[in-house]
């Protein structure tokens, strides 16, 4: 056989494939009775005479092979070479720098492996083509199949967690292949149940959809006379059956009308009505959203309720009425052509405090130290961040005012008034038909302060866009620190409690207030003398630091970084 064509099939080594070079070459050696000159550790060649015929013949064809095999640009590495086996060796170590590089990439792409959003069996096969590779570039440290386990189980999904816990009792510790089942049937068996959910939960809103329809159809008048054309054209599915049918529904109606007084619900511990339509569980699941319904109506609401809790006690925060136009059960959002929500107040009566979910508003700003929170109409709670105060001028009359105690909210999208905070500081609010009035005292011929307007069911107290004194909003002590050149803040206290200069506030101020740029004006450092050592060969001195904790950890989840540096070589 010419030993050119059967080689031929072989993939030429390049920079990136010696491993899979070497073990297909190894194998084609081994074939042709070759390998015994490269893996053989004495390489001085025979001194019988017809011995050394035979291995100059199996050493040139050796060579061949190796020749043939490699890319023309790597041919210059072994033209000098004397014996298979030091072209060989000198291949090896060529590659052996480029191993260690990629070495130690592989190390690092195993210590951040995670499953993250692939299958069971794309992980699995993942982590054992990394450590396959280490184990070929490094096979005195192979990865074992107990490190396996170890690297897969650290890197899989939290919903696993359960499963692996229980195998940890077993007597004898799954194999890899074994654990690879269990995690993939568990997979499999998560998605059906998924699947089943989705189905059942589709269902259920198709039922719900058709209870509503039959409830409408049942608020009509239901005379049927089936001598009347009329009755013909009646829906198909109606119960004006034979009598057998009849007697059939009628006794299943006995029967659940028996269930139902008896049957006690899970949710409340109450009898006479089941779980799914206990009252108590759609107040506790949705205490944002109610439904009325008016004997003589087909309208219904909608109810946007944000509210704040402070321990075990609820504060109604804001309360918006929606109505319904068209489709049944389409949600209806109210108009926004009449209220700009970034400057206008919605005047609310059951608000337990104002509240705003613009900071720039608001000055004099303290943070919120309390226990309070705002619940959203999805049951999202919105925390109480800071309270402040806020100067706002009414579009339909000119008088400045000056609200306190204002809370602000991050995320909430509406400036909510409190009518029970503005009755606490001694006004009086006026609801009619179509405004709302603030007085402060209640007298004949009094000009309201604040004056709204009935919007889309709701009332609005409009305000002008632009807010008075902006250039003195979230002013802080450290502010007026840096403003009078850096002054103590105890002198910076004085001279706001007694007032000593125009224009100051009065605003709180800690005793423990650091400032940074004072502390390094007023350091001092002196210079770092030179080093009157210097090494004289490579790790003969070696300067190192440990860098952290940082806050960000790295991919592989670090927090400290260390250094180290060769005092000769710089490196």
């Amino acid at each position: 056989m010419d030993i050119s064509n059967s080689v031929s099939g072989v993939e030429k080594l390049n920079n990136s494939n010696y491993n899979t070079w070497s073990v297909r070459m190894q194998f084609y050696l081994l074939g042709q009775d070759l390998w015994d000159i490269i893996s053989n550790d004495n390489t001085s060649p025979p001194t019988n005479a017809e011995e050394l015929r035979k291995w100059k013949i199996k050493a040139g064809k050796a060579m061949y092979v190796l020749s043939v095999t490699i890319e023309d640009e790597l041919l210059q590495h072994i033209k000098d070479a004397k014996t298979p086996k030091e072209a060989w060796d000198t291949l090896a170590a060529l590659f052996a720098r480029t191993n260690d590089a990629k070495l130690q990439r592989l190390e690092n792409d195993l210590l951040s492996v995670s499953q993250q959003d692939i299958s069971v069996s794309q992980y699995f096969n993942k982590v054992k083509a990394i450590c396959d590779e280490i184990s070929k570039l490094d096979p005195q440290n192979a990865i074992t199949d107990t490190r396996k386990r170890r690297i897969i189980i650290h890197g899989l999904r939290p919903e696993f967690n359960g499963i692996i816990t229980a195998t940890r009792g077993w007597a004898k510790e799954p194999t890899l292949t074994e654990l690879e089942s269990l995690l993939a049937n568990q997979e499999a068996l998560d998605k059906q149940i998924s699947k089943v959910l989705i189905k059942e939960d589709e269902t259920a809103l198709y039922s719900n959809k058709r209870s509503f329809g039959r409830e409408r159809r049942s608020a009509r008048p239901t005379n049927i006379n089936p001598h009347n054309e009329d009755w013909r054209k009646r829906p198909q599915g109606s119960s004006h059956r034979g009598g057998a049918n009849q007697a059939r529904h009628d006794k299943n109606k006995e029967e659940k009308k028996y269930r139902r007084s008896n049957d006690q619900c899970y949710n409340c511990g109450k009898k006479g009505h089941f779980a799914r339509d206990c009252r108590l569980q759609r107040v506790e699941g949705n205490a944002a959203t109610s439904t009325l319904k008016e004997s003589n109506s087909e309208e219904e609401w909608d109810f946007q309720v944000a509210y704040a809790v402070d321990n075990d006690q609820e504060l109604a925060a804001s309360c918006i009425i929606e109505e319904e136009e068209k489709e049944e059960t389409a949600l209806v959002t109210v108009s926004d052509r009449f209220i700009n929500y970034e400057n206008d107040w919605i005047v609310d009566s059951g608000c337990s405090n104002h509240m705003t979910g613009d900071m720039t508003k608001l000055e004099n700003i303290n943070k919120y130290e309390g226990r309070r929170v705002v619940v959203t109409a999805n049951n999202s709670k919105l925390p109480i961040t800071h309270v402040g105060q806020t100067k706002i001028t009414p579009r339909f009359n000119a008088e400045q005012v000056e609200l306190q105690d204002v809370m602000h909210v991050p995320g909430m999208k509406k400036n909510l008034l409190s009518v029970s905070q503005l009755t606490r500081s001694g006004k009086y609010v006026v609801f009619g038909p179509d405004y709302v009035k603030v007085y402060r005292h209640l007298q004949e011929n009094e000009e309201p302060i604040m004056e709204g307007r009935r919007v889309e069911s709701i009332y609005v107290m409009s305000a002008q866009t632009a807010y008075v004194d902006k250039t003195r909003k979230n002013e802080t002590p450290d502010l007026w620190h840096a403003r009078l050149g850096h002054v103590s803040y105890k002198k910076l206290k004085v001279m706001m409690k007694k007032e000593m200069l125009k224009g100051l506030p009065k605003l709180e101020i800690h005793d423990d207030v650091v400032c940074a740029g004072c502390q390094y004006g007023k350091a001092h450092q002196l210079p770092y003398e030179k080093s009157k050592f210097r090494a004289k060969a490579p790790l003969e001195l070696i300067h190192s630091d440990v860098f952290g904790k940082v806050k960000q950890p790295s991919v592989c989840g670090f927090r400290y970084m260390i250094t180290f540096i060769d005092d000769f070589s710089r490196f």
